[in-house]
């Protein structure tokens, strides 16, 4: 919820631009003494933010007498204001064309303070457009253009403003890199503290996003220390704090800090007051559960007029159905469903819509960046024709100096000649060190964009996984549950309850709860193995016991099938995570049993081979095709067969053993033939 805030900080920063650009207008004036225009200028900068309207009239006045006066640098200063009222007035289409033609119009080679300001402008509009690739475009220009000006308090603004992108584009380590940037630069030019306090809140939204609770607290307890007044909305801060507690064992805390930011609001802060009230029927309504509070959520919602709401009804509308899917009312929870899914795809489709902006972009941003690049040339070129007169004015007088020195000491010259020619090869020597070093910073950054890119692909195979993984435990989770419930009813309403038809739908029962069982085992264990930092606890232990336990597990159905076991297995001690191996091998004996045929028999036998334990585990059973061999390790090609006597099967297990052997620096390997049986290895390090 408290992202919806991010445009009302974007439209503080536009003032703060304001003031920057109003403090440089002395620097542009050429001198010539017009009070009356000057006088106007100040008046329309002093409503411009109150009352942008009646400011933008004034400066359509400003503009025709500034030009009529031939007075350039006023011309220019009013026009950047007339922009800027345009973009306070959110006339955003209007404000980006003028800011535009105001660009084209400007000499390239002067007013670099006026273009920074204007592309920092332009920036910030396409970002209430929810343009986020288009914007940073920009406002990267303007950063470049305010280095060469040098100006911290255009800097400041600009990296602001970057900072607000990046934080309502999700890019929280960016965004809080810049905000601590903007809050070195605001304290090193004592910015009233009203800015100060604005500043330190977007961090704390930035630590409360990524649930950095010490960071957030810090923040917190800093803000709680200014004074309340309009520019300060305590208020708000602690409305964001509440959100650290918004998880189910946490909400009796989120109210506590819901209530007290409701006690000390102020009745200027009409935005904080609506998201206040939804955010406490939203807490209420997940504490008790009561149906009064989604009437009240949804009255808040539109008595007041929040802006940029969309993520705020998302998240109700997901509470509420959630609310009435524990009340078992299906038909309401279906249709905030609807709602919720017809928001969500809103906000997708807003997002793509910006991406593809955003590539469009791309073009028009390399060229203005290399207008930028060109401007700083020229800027570099005309220092270098200043220097160099000098340069050749000094060297003729030198010229003539060494002439006449020459001709009395021309032994000492030479010297001197012989030492400077050392000192240039040093320099020399120095600017290949540092070529050397760009090249070497060069292959770093060569290599980070390409651990990003495989980053981003384990990512996809990741989430790839995660969908295949969740459809397939639907669907088994659905079979089973319906296999249980017609089995549990049967035995509820059947009128002649024989003992054959008992043992008939108990053992369905059995067979369905194992099954089930063993799915949430394996969807557990593989949920472990798919986290980023998965930690193992290896232990040393007799793997005969893992065996054993698990021979003890599959007894009914080994007994049911008349299996005989053959162990030839001496205690061997491993090295590995007791709880993963025993996954392992359940999953194992579980299949060599399940695909044994009646009488058949299932042989364990244990040996060293270079420093790993190998244990095997062979069955005469059905075995399998060499054509499905590839796909059994794989969760995107699972490979689900029935057994012998029907048992059914997800076909996850062998791929979720490859993943834990992987994570205990062991591994898997398989042997198999159709109709003969299979082998399967496991090494496990000593």
């Amino acid at each position: 919820m408290f992202k919806s805030v991010i445009f009302l900080i974007i439209a503080l920063c536009n003032v703060l631009s304001i003031e920057v650009f109003a403090s440089s207008t002395d620097s542009l004036v050429s001198g010539k003494d017009y009070p009356f225009l000057v006088t106007k200028l100040q008046s329309a900068r002093d409503i411009i933010y109150t009352d942008p309207l009646v400011a933008s009239k004034i400066l359509e006045e400003c503009i025709e007498l500034s030009l009529s006066s031939n007075e350039d640098s006023l011309y220019y200063v009013a026009r950047e204001l007339y922009v800027s009222s345009f973009g306070l007035r959110n006339k955003l289409d209007s404000a980006i064309v003028l800011s535009n033609e105001l660009l084209s119009d400007l000499p390239k080679d002067r007013y670099i303070e006026v273009q920074a300001m204007l592309y920092n402008n332009i920036g910030t509009l396409y970002g209430k457009n929810n343009d986020f690739n288009t914007a940073i475009g920009y406002l990267q220009i303007a950063d470049s253009l305010a280095a060469i000006t040098k100006s911290k308090k255009q800097i400041l603004s600009i990296n602001n403003n970057i900072a607000n992108i990046y934080f309502y584009n999700d890019d929280i380590d960016n965004a809080i890199e810049h905000y601590k940037s903007v809050l070195d630069i605001a304290l090193s030019i004592n910015l009233d503290n009203n800015y100060i306090w604005r500043f330190k809140n977007n961090l704390l939204s930035c630590y409360i996003h990524t649930q950095n609770l010490d960071s957030a607290r810090t923040y917190f307890y800093e803000l709680l220390k200014y004074p309340q007044n309009p520019g300060i909305n305590k208020s708000e801060s602690i409305l964001n704090y509440s959100f650290l507690f918004n998880n189910t064992s946490q909400q009796d805390s989120a109210l506590f800090f819901i209530n007290m930011a409701q006690d000390s609001l102020q009745n200027i802060h009409q935005h904080t007051k609506a998201s206040i009230a939804v955010s406490k029927f939203r807490t209420l309504l997940n504490i008790k559960k009561e149906n009064k509070y989604i009437d009240s959520i949804q009255a808040n919602l539109s008595m007041y007029n929040i802006p940029y709401i969309s993520s705020e009804y998302l998240d109700c509308y997901k509470d509420i159905y959630s609310y009435y899917i524990d009340k078992d009312n299906y038909k309401k929870a279906f249709y905030y469903y609807q709602n919720y899914v017809t928001i969500s795809d809103s906000l997708k489709a807003k997002s793509n819509s910006a991406k593809i902006k955003g590539v469009q972009f791309n073009l028009k941003y390399q060229k203005l960046q290399n207008h930028v690049k060109l401007q700083s040339e020229q800027i570099s070129q005309q220092e270098t024709k200043e220097i160099l007169f000098y340069v050749i004015l000094v060297s003729f007088v030198i010229l003539i100096a060494i002439t006449v020195y020459i001709a009395f000491y021309r032994k000492k010259i030479i010297s001197v000649l012989a030492e400077q020619k050392e000192e240039i090869k040093d320099q020399y020597s120095l600017l290949e060190e540092k070529n050397k070093l760009l090249e070497s910073q060069n292959y770093e950054i060569e290599s980070i964009i390409q651990d990003l890119k495989e980053n981003k692909n384990r990512l996809e195979n990741l989430n790839k996984q995660k969908d295949t993984f969740v459809s397939i435990f639907t669907h088994q989770l659905t079979n089973q549950v319906q296999a249980i419930l017609m089995s549990a009813e049967a035995l509820h309403l059947g009128k002649n309850k024989s003992e054959e038809i008992v043992e008939k739908f108990s053992e369905i029962l059995y067979h369905a709860s194992n099954h089930l069982r063993n799915m949430l085992s394996n969807l557990m264990e593989w949920s472990r193995t798919q986290a980023e930092y998965v930690k193992t606890s290896p232990v040393n232990f007799e793997l005969q016991e893992i065996i054993d336990r698990n021979i003890s597990s599959n007894k009914q159905a080994i007994n049911k099938k008349q299996i005989q076991i053959v162990k030839v297995c001496k205690e061997q001690i491993v090295f590995a995570d007791k709880a993963m191996i025993d996954t392992v091998f359940k999953n194992i004996i579980s299949n060599a049993v399940k695909y044994s045929y009646d009488e058949g028999k299932i042989e364990f036998s244990c040996s060293i081979e270079n420093n790993f334990i190998v244990s095997r585990v062979k069955d005469y059973g059905t075995g399998i095709k060499h054509e499905l061999l590839e796909k059994l390790f794989n969760i995107e090609t699972r490979v689900a067969t029935k057994g012998t006597m029907g048992e059914q099967g997800s076909g996850l297990g062998l791929a979720i053993c490859k993943e834990l052997l992987a994570l205990n620096s062991g591994k898997i390997e398989i042997e198999t033939e159709e109709g003969k049986g299979t082998l399967i290895k496991v090494f496990l390090p000593t």
